[in-house]
């Protein structure tokens, strides 16, 4: 799936606005997920029992266990960069991604 597919898929599913900071060959996208004041309270939920470490480790396992991503892929590394409203940093493939913010709002 094109970059470009795949932002608009995660705006589309749960109306999270996206940024690609950076893509090199040698290390995973990182990108930039801004979610709606509409979120916040599904967040802050989830945050109560997870962190977004948490969350992040469960995305990629989920891929893991579908295929999507080879099993030696190591783990996202994620950043709190706003709380109000919820922006994350996070440095992964795009399945990750996918599945991560399925987890941060479910």
């Amino acid at each position: 799936m094109s970059m470009e597919k795949f932002i608009s898929k995660l705006q589309k599913d749960f109306g999270v606005d996206v940024e690609v900071q950076e893509i090199s060959v040698e290390a995973m996208p990182i990108f930039v997920l801004r979610f709606s004041d509409i979120h916040s309270n599904a967040i802050k939920r989830n945050l109560q029992h997870y962190t977004f470490h948490d969350m992040a480790i469960s995305a990629n396992q989920a891929a893991k266990m579908k295929s999507y991503i080879p099993p030696y892929v190591g783990d996202a590394k994620v950043y709190e960069v706003s709380n109000n409203p919820y922006t994350i940093q996070i440095q992964a493939l795009l399945p990750v991604v996918y599945f991560f913010v399925q987890r941060v709002l479910q």
